[in-house]
């Protein structure tokens, strides 16, 4: 013990480690030996071999990142503590949302009742387990022209009826959805679709298009054996699963077309009714 300093308590250490007994040593919850192990047999103490070691690591890392450990306290109680529910006016926005997503997928399924692809158009394909996102694809209606398109972003109103619209990132239904931005690719051939649109083919321009939510009609299949969309330098070409469902859609454009415009009317009392899409047409092409 004359070895002990302020700086080294290493003397003492060895000397606790000598003395401890094995029940004291192992008695804990969170007992952590050292890189040795025993053999139960010879009882030889031996360092850990590398497998064992890389084992013991991996073992440390998933322990680590799990969503529910054995620790205790406030690390356990940050854990199984449950998400608070929303309160005041953060939860009537919810609410409000949320019933106005249920309304948007009734008047859709209203809307669609006549077209025999309704199951597809309904719901556009959207939901918990197939998310809308930016850079995803699929048909839109634009005046009586259905169109591939690639979603940019996406608004979500917020609020009763004078609510803003609020840019979102994902979305789990299309009626929650307020309108989108997106590019627009023309149909060529089969499974082609061109960049430029053919009234603007001199100029080589690409279209963008400000689009309510309702003109969204389907998203492209995804997953599965479905394929991904491939890029060229003037056009894009779409799997045999996407053409499927363009030919579905296109099939009966001209009852499409009718609904979709229903859909994005607003009918004001004492007032000339307003098409959503009519008050975006002046900023649609670029």
């Amino acid at each position: 013990l004359l070895d002990i300093s302020s700086s080294d308590l290493s003397p003492l250490v060895q000397l606790r480690r000598d003395h401890q007994t094995r029940e004291e040593r192992m008695g804990v919850r969170t007992y952590k030996g050292p890189d040795t192990y025993k053999n139960h047999k010879t009882g030889e103490e031996k360092p850990l071999t590398e497998r064992q070691l890389l084992a013991q690591r991996m073992h440390s890392i998933i322990r680590r990142d799990q969503e529910r450990s054995s620790s205790t306290g406030l690390n356990r109680a940050v854990r199984w503590t449950g998400a608070t529910n929303k309160t005041g006016n953060a939860a009537n926005a919810e609410l409000a949302a949320s019933g106005r997503a249920a309304d948007a997928i009734k008047r859709r399924r209203a809307a669609f009742s006549k077209v025999k692809c309704s199951l597809r158009v309904v719901e556009a394909g959207i939901s918990r387990n197939c998310q809308l996102e930016a850079e995803m694809w699929g048909f839109v209606m634009v005046g009586a022209e259905i169109f591939l398109a690639r979603v940019i972003t996406m608004y979500s109103k917020n609020g009763g009826k004078a609510g803003s619209h609020s840019w979102v990132t994902v979305s789990d239904s299309i009626g929650s959805l307020s309108y989108l931005v997106v590019q627009l690719y023309q149909h060529s051939y089969r499974r082609q679709f061109k960049v430029t649109n053919r009234n603007y083919t001199a100029m080589g321009t690409l279209r963008f298009s400000h689009l309510p939510s309702n003109s969204f009609l389907a998203l492209l299949p995804q997953g599965g054996l479905s394929e991904p969309v491939v890029e060229y330098r003037d056009h894009v070409e779409i799997g045999q699963a996407g053409q499927r469902t363009y030919e579905e859609l296109d099939a009966e454009t001209p009852l499409l077309a009718k609904a979709v415009a229903a859909l994005n009317t607003i009918r004001r009392k004492g007032k000339a009714d307003v098409n959503l899409v009519d008050v975006e047409e002046d900023d649609e092409e670029e």
